[in-house]
């Protein structure tokens, strides 16, 4: 029951805690196989939403951060899982600010606008760092 499971996650702190300290290793464990299976040693995107809160940071080369500011995230959540705005801002505070990973990281996408804009920058900054 995925909404009684979010309901209860961003309620309770220790629950999330916990769920995180099972979750994140078998993640990492993921992350790694995959990547020891690519024989050719070739990039890899990697979609961490909590690096920085696991604290990957430094496990990985290059990070990018996909940002737009909260009323918009705040709007997006509502409207995607058809849920309140009280419960939208318990799920965006029980994570680090995206305006405190943006400052961190390598790259920053400015998800704000149309997706075309977000498309456009994406690409730019693949040109860039992989020089496709």
């Amino acid at each position: 029951n995925r909404i009684l499971l979010r309901e209860q996650l961003f309620n309770d702190s220790e629950l999330r805690t916990g769920l995180n300290a099972v979750l994140h290793p078998m993640a990492r464990q993921q992350i790694n196989s995959l990547m020891a299976v690519d024989k050719q040693g070739g990039n890899h995107l990697v979609e961490v939403p909590l690096l920085y809160e696991a604290g990957w940071e430094e496990d990985f080369d290059e990070i990018i951060v996909v940002y737009a500011p909260d009323t918009i995230c705040l709007d997006r959540l509502t409207k995607r899982d058809n849920i309140t705005a009280d419960q939208a801002r318990l799920m965006l505070a029980a994570q680090m600010p995206l305006k405190d990973k943006a400052l961190l990281a390598d790259h920053v996408i400015d998800n704000s606008g149309r997706w075309v804009d977000t498309y456009i920058q994406s690409e730019h900054l693949a040109k860039k760092i992989w020089g496709n």
